[in-house]
């Protein structure tokens, strides 16, 4: 593009920044992408226009200006897609660039319409590419997620494929102006409860924003304590995975910490098989994956949850401190509170909580835990169990890192109904009064009408979004209460189990494949 541009859109996504340039007679879908140098702006980032005015940051927003989302493949069996969400009333230009093992590469552009979602299919622009991270910036907040699938050397769609994991992407931080300080020592520690090696085969993902390498430390623990550390580099603008396998072989129990001294990104995906030591991940019958905790806390919440049918549903709690921990776990149906359990935790280490054995049977669980130490919380939900009292035998399974909050406010990038899948939106209220709240669903064409309903005190709803928005293959949900709420999305699918009618009678637990993500709050 020759000439001064009209309009400069940069949202820097920490040290990487997208720039969206549009020309005179250049029209907002036609946004070329470029990479802006580190370094161009050294008083910080911000949005202008040919005015030199500033955009505002409205008082409360519904998602974020920048997105970073550390997984991603397309190599042999994998196939990922990005769904991005714009849950406010204006469209959205958006810029998204791709980071593999060689650093940044091309990326693409589009326009979000407003109160709408969008689907990005990563092999469309970076095929055949074992691991690539993604960059969102957006001139209006929108969220972002991840969903990978596989094997699809064996089928052609997602639906059809024997197993999938999700994720939400990290919001990268934005102050008014949309202005925000490059870090030039942001130290970050980041916590994974949940990993094994004993019939999994479990990965750390890690992506580097910075134009300088990273050094990280990766301390591995068991239920005594910590077992393991292993330091690792990580190339600028690069990803990086580390083989826990390797590390500590067949472990039943990990968690892990990862810590560096710069900013550093980091998910976990793990992936199961009877035969696992001998099959690729993309191979394997099951997987699940999260995003790291950057923190650990005293209150955590889990929103899913289920013991009832084929389910087993575990929590995964890690102390990273240097003090024991007392614990208690407190559990929601969806008749209000149920089971209790109270334990404690050596320091630097890993505890795992069976559901069933304390609210056997019954398909609506929440999970509220509260520690007088700072821990971290992760909830794996397994299937099906009728065939397998193993985990690593079972067909499938997803997990999520729990929130420490609660919102009136929630949003959910990814949803399906179309063909095999089965999408369920779970509410949790931590209040002791009923709450009541507004349900929007938005497609690709844009929003359906609200819907209202009410979630019980100190209990756990379930919305089958089939109910509401039957075969529409790309929906996204806008919650809005009136009190305290926690939400999380699980999609489920299988092809033998669509009627010729394309209504969908299978039990969750019975599908092949599934995953899970929290929604995101303002």
């Amino acid at each position: 593009m020759n000439g001064s541009p009209l309009v400069l859109l940069v949202a820097t996504l920490l040290f990487v920044s997208l720039a969206l340039m549009v020309a005179p007679g250049v029209s907002a879908a036609q946004t070329v992408v470029t990479i802006v140098p580190v370094g161009s702006f050294p008083d910080g980032i911000g949005v202008t226009t040919n005015t030199n005015h500033d955009f505002q940051v409205a008082e409360k927003i519904l998602g974020s200006s920048a997105w970073i989302v550390a997984e991603g493949s397309t190599g042999e069996g994998f196939e990922t897609f990005i769904l991005i969400q714009n849950p406010n009333g204006t469209p959205a230009p958006t810029a998204v660039a791709f980071a593999t093992e060689d650093g940044i590469q091309t990326g693409t552009q589009l326009v979000i319409p407003p109160l709408s979602r969008t689907t990005l299919r990563l092999s469309d622009f970076m095929p055949d590419e074992w691991s690539i991270s993604t960059l969102v910036a957006s001139e209006v907040p929108v969220v972002v997620e991840r969903s990978m699938y596989w094997n699809r050397n064996q089928a052609d769609y997602p639906y059809e494929m024997m197993s999938g994991h999700a994720d939400l992407g990290l919001p990268a931080p934005m102050s008014t102006g949309f202005k925000m300080n490059a870090p030039a020592n942001r130290k970050t520690d980041q916590y994974f409860p949940e990993g094994s090696t004993a019939g999994f085969d479990t990965w750390i993902l890690l992506f580097n924003p910075m134009q300088t390498e990273a050094k990280a430390k990766v301390t591995l623990m068991d239920t005594t304590g910590p077992v393991l550390t292993q330091d690792v580099t990580v190339g600028p603008l690069s990803r990086q995975t580390v083989h826990l396998n390797k590390l500590l072989p067949d472990a039943n129990e990990v968690a892990a910490e990862v810590e560096s001294e710069t900013f550093l990104v980091a998910e976990r995906s793990m992936y199961w098989d009877p035969e696992a030591s001998a099959r690729q991940p993309y191979q394997m019958t099951g997987g699940h994956a999260t995003s790291g905790s950057p923190f650990a806390a005293r209150d955590w919440y889990l929103a899913e949850g289920s013991t009832g049918g084929g389910f087993e549903t575990y929590v995964l709690l890690q102390n990273p401190g240097d003090t024991e921990a007392s614990v208690e776990a407190a559990f929601m149906t969806d008749k209000g509170k149920a089971d209790q359990a109270s334990f404690t935790m050596p320091p630097g280490s890993r505890s795992t909580l069976k559901v069933s054995d304390h609210v056997p049977d019954t398909f609506q669980v929440s999970t509220s835990i509260t520690s007088d130490k700072p821990v971290v919380a992760e909830r794996s939900m397994y299937w099906d169990r009728n065939e397998t009292s193993e985990p690593w035998a079972m067909k499938d399974g997803h997990s999520c890192v729990g929130t420490t909050g609660t919102s009136k406010t929630w949003m959910i990038s990814e949803g399906s109904t179309g063909a095999g899948f089965d999408t369920f939106v779970l509410i949790t209220n931590t209040e002791d009064r009923e709450a009541k709240a507004t349900v929007t669903f938005m497609t690709d064409s844009g929003p359906v009408k609200p819907m209202d309903i009410k979630v019980g005190a100190n209990s756990r709803c379930t919305l089958r979004v089939s109910d509401y928005l039957p075969n529409t293959f790309q929906v996204s949900t806008l919650i809005e209460g009136d009190s305290a709420l926690v939400v999380e999305r699980s999609m489920y699918w299988d092809t033998r189990a669509v009627s010729s009618e394309g209504n969908f009678p299978a039990r969750p637990y019975e599908c092949i494949g599934g995953h899970s993500a929290n929604g995101m709050d303002p």
